[in-house]
């Protein structure tokens, strides 16, 4: 307790609002397994305004590396039997241009 002008206040009541959603959080039962992390969070957005955000921008990365996977699939296309002898820096470029073709062609 702080006396500030004759009030009565919390200390907490000067704390950055930043910390005080952290505190809160932390101070919170952990999530259950059996339920969505997505859904906690939309049902608990009001309350952590803040750290909300920064979960759904978390959670919505992609679980996959089937991108990666797509470009490295074309590079076993494009170095072959015939093209062993290119340059790495001349196959990054061949498969930079075979990954962007659909887009360039827009």
């Amino acid at each position: 307790m702080a006396n500030i002008f004759g009030l009565q206040t919390q200390d907490s009541d000067f704390k950055d609002p930043k910390e005080k959603e952290i505190n809160a959080y932390l101070s919170e039962e952990t999530i259950p397994v059996t339920e969505s992390p997505l859904q906690w969070w939309f049902i608990h957005q009001r309350r952590f305004q803040l750290l909300s955000k920064l979960a759904q921008i978390i959670l919505a990365i992609p679980a996959t590396s089937s991108p990666s996977e797509k470009v490295f699939s074309k590079a076993g296309f494009i170095v072959n039997e015939y093209r062993s002898s290119l340059s790495s820096s001349i196959v990054d470029k061949l498969v930079f241009l075979s990954h962007n073709k659909p887009k360039l062609l827009k």
